[in-house]
């Protein structure tokens, strides 16, 4: 699993305009998965535990987490990532006085929301997204239209929950979005199936040469 997530890892962004680099960040051993959510569940609440359900079984699965790194969906994840021994980044913002939660190895202080975004969609190989308010919704359509757009190269893009199962209904029936584009979106039911997608993606059979082809049979379709 090593090497193979090693390469995974470091092939998956390509040289566009993004946060200042950082060797900590450029040398990971294992996949980063940005996961966004609500900051409002507590303990107790269900998407509370789903959520920590999700950062432990994606820790137990090899990867490591990045989230908001705030209370809510963020601290339950990064929690459970972290109790499976998981790496967990926290990209936080400077206008915000809550301090970050306590399962984080390395916060990173965004200036703005879209420097927050970038770090969070840029940095990151593959993409989870429980129930969430507006900056969960405003980040899963940034990491939805680099990838559509090709700005991004093709990565997972996992929405969890009949919430974003009925909303992405909805976007087919209300938004412009072709058909092709919504292939870049999974809609899964539980923990399980979405770290099933991120381990077929990174440590199944799917090779790094056919991505580079899928890639550019993308580019090439959109001309």
């Amino acid at each position: 699993m090593g090497s193979r997530a090693k390469r995974s890892a470091a092939s998956l962004h390509p040289d566009i305009a993004a946060p200042r680099r950082d060797s900590r960040m450029d040398q990971r051993q294992r996949p980063l998965i940005a996961l966004f959510g609500s900051s409002a569940p507590n303990s107790g609440d269900s998407l509370f535990d789903l959520s920590y359900r999700t950062g432990r079984i994606l820790g137990q699965s090899g990867f490591d987490l990045m989230t908001g790194g705030y209370r809510g969906v963020m601290e339950a994840a990064s929690r459970g990532a972290h109790e499976a021994g998981a790496r967990v980044v926290g990209v936080t913002m400077k206008i915000f006085k809550d301090p970050p939660n306590p399962y984080l190895v390395r916060v990173v202080r965004a200036s703005t929301f879209y420097q927050r975004f970038r770090w969070l969609v840029d940095r990151a190989d593959a993409y989870v997204a429980l129930q969430g308010g507006m900056g969960t919704l405003a980040e899963v359509a940034f990491a939805w239209q680099q990838l559509a757009t090709g700005v991004a190269r093709r990565r997972p893009l996992v929405l969890m929950g009949a919430p974003w199962r009925a909303i992405v209904s909805n976007w087919r029936v209300n938004l412009t979005a072709r058909e092709r584009e919504y292939a870049y979106l999974s809609v899964v039911d539980s923990p399980d199936e979405a770290c099933a997608i991120l381990r077929d993606f990174f440590f199944g059979q799917t090779s790094r040469a056919a991505r580079a082809r899928e890639h550019r049979g993308e580019q090439s379709g959109r001309k």
